[in-house]
């Protein structure tokens, strides 16, 4: 094992146990000027030994500390190994997106460049990354890694520090941080830790092409993160559940490519919805997961039908039981992000059966699609040709618009144009025909026209492919299809047998090992079930009572075998109608085209090798386990399967080659599945995604992919010691990672597998080799040789020893890698025995593990001695002997004048059940960004500040961000920071005009609160100023309301009663007020500053931030006018006619710099010089203006002589104090009446 030598010479010291790693560690630490690092400042001490299951992962900067070796997946803290100087940052220079500092805050940022040592590479992914025990947010942040290649080149941060001298780190997997802001650290370097991935199993190179589901999902396809707007200010992830700025297709797409880098093709699977399983009823249509959903920036789509134009798929306990259909925007930008990393597309559109429990068809819930078939009673008549050519129709309108969608997404390469619609497909009319065969034919050709230069294929069931059989009669139903000038390849979901095993024995356990044996896997590929023999009944099932397949008659038992692809591929088909072969073949063209598996795949379940279709459901009527199989989670039954079949199909003496075309019989091998959705947030979202339960036992390699079975890991272990191993034996459990992170021996790096397998090491003659003993062909000792030794001794173990309880501690990395902890209990009583796994693993793999290590302890093997005779002189450590009729393992040869052989009793293959149970919560979840409301409201100046209008403000957004930045656009100045939720809504009903010097008894604001609470106030201390709120009026204006009683009527919805109207000087706004306007309660909460003078009269564009990650922000287009600023209109006007004919008018001023003194002096002189203007009115036209410098001014009688002709009985007035900067301010009227 590398170690790490931070010093001048920066070379790397220390021996390599697994070779060395080729990594030069440059200087770093105090060894250079300008790059020295206080240790002050980490975010721990020196880095101890981490202890495996442990929780806690402190980096450090420690000289001569061991560089870890990574297998498979796990979360390390690494080593800092290079550092500067810290960097103070004044405010002004900062600005990076998720760091920012207000432009107007004094303190400045502290930011640090340094390089954190990880492990040995070279590593495949980098995961998550969390800083303090916390998600660290990347988006924004200047980071690089580097895998630890050989061919790495130095870091340009590093490069540039320190000259062209800089270390590469080569071999060394490392991150670079660039500046990184400490202010969420306490200015320290925080802890970091990164989860990574090396891949070290032969399957992940295999995998050339998988599918992508969930097929429904309506932007889950979308490379965009994207926002549902829930409600104002509320927002949740649409499709960024992981990583708040990455959306989930691509974290998940970029962890598939990263773990399997010989993928060339995915096939992304695009759902739309059946709702009968009788096919002349059914209709098949796109549908959504809600009526109405608002998703920031884009809107669901599909052939043209918006979201109110189609139906919403049905629920399933509280929620919906599929998402939606993917909108056509998500899947266009799916396909082009695939083609732009170099991947290529077969697109694949499926049904999935949306009919509900308790249906009123009578059908089976949600069921499979290959359901789907005609009438009861109408196979082989007319009838069925009619139901057929409906569906036929139905389902072209369903296909066409698909290759559409290809055909705008500059084409595609592969099409899928069905998928097991085996009861389709198999329906005869009265002719003896298959319609539905001959409909495809058709569509073929329409697709061919749409998408010309795409490989087109119809997925056929396993069961459907060859042809259908009834009794002897056998008839090749899809060749028309497979011949079709228009179909380029024979496409088979491949799910057939590859294994019949069953706990304590059956008919297969004389011969294998057991049921995850590479040997036996691939012997049942072509083999076993369906090839050499078939059960004919559930009896002889149950029984292993097998009848083999042949064909006496003809000599073709190819024709029998559905798993004899390269039979029914190399040869001429004949039809079989009534048994008897016609002497015509069918269209079909020996090796005339590819086999492609569209799909293969096998549960993660116990046994998933005897029926790999079997998936768990509880929803569906089609849930179910394999034959024999308990039900438990089994990852390596799944990954045992794939490498078996993967590996079959890639070897030339299972795949012949075609003289028809150039290429091999299997051309493609899709596994199915992988998810748009990344692991961990799915499963572990329950609550967001419905399916997550499923995932436990189902066929996805999400979450699985980069682990390991324990043959894979010991070689791969074996291998970095320099040790080759003959044969290994893969057993439970299925290992998610394994890290080595001190100097060891191989033997005793391999320690923890071996004792999580129950497996041993063995010299053979071939070799090492890990297995166990099992007790087959023992040799088979009866003449053993007395040596003054007893000729057999025998060792009992004492009962009470036994344990009773295991406590397994492990590495959870479904819970972000924390250290979790199983324990088995026995029926008996016993001591506990507390065992460290030392392995990342899952729930199920820790359950299972120390149940077996409890059972192992409980099975207490028998020992014995005895001197070998000449006939056992070639027995070696690992053997089986047979000693009085007994088997037992040799465990240790003693050579002296005889051969003592010690052995200990072969135990039973103990079979252990894990049940499922409830999955232990994933870690924190990425919180989504927030999308604030956020409202102006521009209010009258306040008495002590007179000449100057406020703008208040309040933002509501759920989750609320830390703080919302005001900065005006123009010159991106902080105007205000928003501390927290203000009480913000909007009205529910109109609001009527009132008084403004009187209670208003009449009117009631009726509004709902985003956030905040209402509560009623006594009267004096609403006349002193409580219970304020701005009502924002049609006009656009605010009019500041008091009132005494707030009623709660409804989930955050208020009636307020016994209102104060137009109060602080906005009487002006008391007018026309709808329902939908906003409402803003002037409280603490609320942010409330000076409007500049500059913004007097124009728009101000106010920019606002929700939080440091928001580097876009909303912009608001505020009109700033003057009506607040204006003189308030003059109250208690009077006009009185004196005998000479002059009309006195008269009025007394208000003044926004009155403080409510009740002092009978007039109000204060808000503007200078003081100047009103006053209006006459003739009915509402405007006939005359009088101006004034006093309350007061006279109408002559000549001047009402001029304006009516003769003095009138009445006539209109109004005053408006007259503001020097603003002109005439506030109107008020009344009426002169003689």
């Amino acid at each position: 094992m590398a170690t790490l030598a931070l010093s001048l010479a920066g070379q790397v010291v220390g021996g390599a146990v697994g070779g060395p790693i080729g990594a030069t560690i440059g200087r770093a630490l105090g060894a250079l000027a300008g790059s020295a690092i206080d240790s002050s400042l980490f975010g721990g001490s020196a880095a101890k030994p981490a202890v495996a299951g442990a929780d806690i992962r402190l980096q450090g900067s420690s000289e001569g500390a061991p560089i870890p070796k990574l297998y498979g997946w796990s979360r390390l803290s690494g080593n800092i190994i290079w550092a500067t100087e810290l960097e103070r940052i004044d405010p002004a220079a900062t600005g990076a997106k998720g760091t920012s500092q207000p432009a107007d805050t004094p303190e400045p940022t502290i930011v640090a460049n340094f390089a954190i040592g990880l492990c040995e590479g070279e590593v495949h992914r980098l995961g998550r990354v969390w800083a303090d025990g916390q998600a660290l947010e990347l988006e924004g942040l200047t980071w690089r890694f580097y895998r630890g290649s050989e061919t790495q080149t130095a870091d340009s941060l590093i490069e540039a520090k320190q000259g062209a001298n800089a270390p590469a780190y080569r071999g060394l997997c490392y991150i670079v941080f660039e500046r990184l802001p400490l202010t969420a650290f306490g200015n320290r370097i925080p802890n970091i830790t990164v989860e990574l991935c090396r891949v070290v199993g032969e399957l992940e190179p295999l995998i050339e092409a998988i599918t992508v589901i969930p097929g429904a999902t309506e932007f889950g396809y979308d490379p965009a993160a994207r926002l549902r707007l829930v409600s104002p200010g509320t927002t949740v992830s649409e499709n960024a559940h992981q990583d708040p700025d990455v959306s989930d297709w691509t974290l998940s797409i970029n962890e598939l490519t990263a773990l399997c880098p010989n993928l060339k093709q995915i096939s992304l699977v695009v759902a739309w919805f059946g709702d009968d399983l009788r096919c002349g009823t059914c209709t098949i249509a796109p549908k959504v997961e809600a009526a109405s959903r608002t998703v920031q920036g884009t809107d669901w789509s599909v052939a043209g039908l918006g979201r109110s134009d189609v139906g919403v798929v049905s629920t399933h306990d509280g929620g919906p039981a599929y998402g939606g259909t993917p909108s056509d925007a998500a899947v266009l930008a799916a396909i082009a992000d695939l083609k732009a990393r170099g991947i290529g597309v077969t697109l694949y559109p499926i049904l999935l059966m949306d009919i509900p429990e308790g249906n009123a068809l009578g059908q089976p819930t949600y069921p499979w699609r290959g359901r789907i078939s005609v009438n009861d009673g109408s196979a082989g008549t007319a009838a069925a040709t009619t139901e057929l050519a409906t569906w036929a129709s139905r389902y072209r309108a369903f296909l066409l618009p698909s290759d559409s969608l290809g055909a705008r997404a500059g084409g595609v390469d592969g099409f899928i144009i069905g998928s097991e619609l085996r009861g389709l497909t198999t329906a005869c009319d009265d002719t003896g025909a298959f319609p539905f065969v001959s409909a495809m034919v058709s569509l073929a050709a329409d697709v061919r026209a749409a998408l010309p230069d795409a490989t087109l294929t119809y997925a056929a069931d396993w069961s459907e492919y060859s042809g259908v059989q009834t009794g002897s009669e056998k008839l090749f139903h899809l060749d028309p299809l497979w011949a079709s000038a228009n179909i380029d390849a024979v496409g088979i979901d491949n799910y057939m047998p590859m294994g019949d095993w069953r706990d304590g024995g059956g008919p297969d356990a004389a011969d294998w090992d057991g049921p995850y044996e590479l040997g036996y896997l691939d012997a049942n590929i072509a083999g076993g079930e369906d090839f050499d023999w078939y059960y004919a009944s559930d009896a002889d099932r149950t029984a292993g009572t097998r009848t083999p397949i042949t064909d006496g008659t003809y000599g073709e038992p190819w024709v029998w075998r559905c798993k004899d692809l390269v039979g029914w591929w190399s040869n001429a088909h004949h039809d079989r109608p009534g048994g008897v072969r016609s002497a015509t073949a069918t269209a079909w063209v020996p090796k005339g085209k590819p086999i492609w598996f569209t799909e293969l795949g096998c549960a993660a379940v116990d046994k998933g090798a005897n029926q790999p279709n079997v998936f768990v459901d509880p929803k569906s009527a089609e849930s179910g386990v394999p034959y024999f199989s308990t039900g438990a989670p089994d990852a390596l039954a799944q990954r045992q399967v794939l490498r078996a079949a993967l590996k079959h199909w890639a070897a030339a003496a299972n795949n012949p080659a075609s003289d028809v075309y150039d290429g091999r019989m299997v051309l493609r091998t899709t596994l199915w599945t992988w998810d748009a959705r990344p692991y961990p947030a799915f499963p572990a979202l329950t609550d967001v995604w419905s399916d997550g339960g499923n995932w436990a036992t189902g066929h996805w390699l999400t979450g699985r992919l980069g682990s390991a079975a324990s043959d894979e890991l010991m070689r791969a272990v074996a291998a970095d010691f320099g040790v080759g191993l003959d044969t290994v034996a893969a057993m439970r459990p299925f290992v998610h990672g394994y890290v080595i992170d001190q100097p060891m021996t191989g033997r005793a790096a391999l320690a923890p597998l071996l004792d999580a397998t129950g497996l041993d090491v063995h010299d053979t003659a071939t070799g090492l080799s890990i297995g166990r003993s099992d007790g087959r062909d023992p040799l088979v000792v009866d003449d053993p040789v007395a040596d003054a030794l007893p000729m057999l001794s025998r060792r009992r173990p004492d009962p009470g020893e036994a344990i009773g309880q295991v406590a397994l501690s492990y590495v959870d990395r479904a819970r972000d890698y924390q250290a979790g902890s199983v324990t088995a209990i026995s029926a008996g009583s016993g001591p506990l025995d507390a065992v460290n796994a030392g392995l990342v693993l899952d729930v199920f793999g820790a359950r299972d593990t120390a149940e077996r290590l409890l059972a192992a302890d409980l099975a207490r093997p028998d020992g014995v001695e005895f001197v070998a005779p000449p006939s056992a002189l070639a027995l070696e450590v690992g053997d089986a002997v047979e000693v009085d009729g007994e088997a037992f393992e040799v465990t240790g040869i003693s050579d002296g004048v005889a051969r003592k052989i010690s052995a200990r009793s072969i135990a039973p293959d103990i079979a252990v059940t894990t049940i499922v149970g409830r999955q232990a919560p994933g870690g924190s979840t990425a919180t989504p960004r927030a999308v604030p409301v956020v409202d102006y409201a521009e209010l009258p100046p306040t008495p002590d500040d007179a000449t100057r209008a406020r703008l208040a403000m309040g933002a509501f957004a759920d989750p609320w961000p830390g703080t919302i930045a005001v900065t005006d656009d123009l010159t991106g100045s902080r105007l205000a920071t928003l501390p927290a939720n203000a009480g913000i809504g909007v009205l529910t009903a109109p609001l009527g005009s009132g008084g403004i010097f009187t209670w208003d008894e009449v009117n009631a604001v009726e509004l709902t609160l985003y956030a905040g609470h209402l509560s009623s106030r006594d009267d004096d201390e609403v006349l002193a100023g409580a219970n304020r709120v701005a009502v924002q009026n049609d006009a656009g204006g605010w009019e500041i309301v008091g009132f005494a009683e707030a009623t709660l009527v409804g989930t955050n919805a208020y009636e307020l009663t016994r209102l104060l109207r137009g109060q602080a000087g906005s009487d002006f706004a008391v007018g026309a007020t709808s329902a939908g306007n906003a409402v803003l309660v002037l409280d603490a909460q609320a942010t409330t500053l000076p409007v500049p003078g500059a913004w007097v009269g124009t728009t101000a564009k106010i920019r606002s931030f929700a939080g440091p990650a928001d580097a876009s922000g909303q912009l608001a287009e505020v009109a700033i006018g003057l009506d607040p600023l204006l003189p308030l209109a003059p109250a208690h006007l009077r006009a009185v006619r004196a005998v000479s004919g002059d009309v006195a008018l008269s009025w007394v001023r208000r003044s926004r710099a009155d403080t409510d003194s009740w002092a009978p002096d007039d109000a204060p002189l808000e503007v200078t010089p003081e100047a009103y203007v006053v209006t006459i009115f003739d009915g509402l036209t405007a006939i005359r203006t009088i101006n004034c410098s006093a309350p007061s001014a006279t109408y002559t009688a000549a001047q009402q002589a001029a304006d009516f002709g003769s003095l009138p009985s009445s006539f209109g007035f109004g005053a408006a104090q007259v503001s020097p900067l603003y002109g005439p301010g506030h109107l008020s009227t009344a009426t002169f009446t003689a």
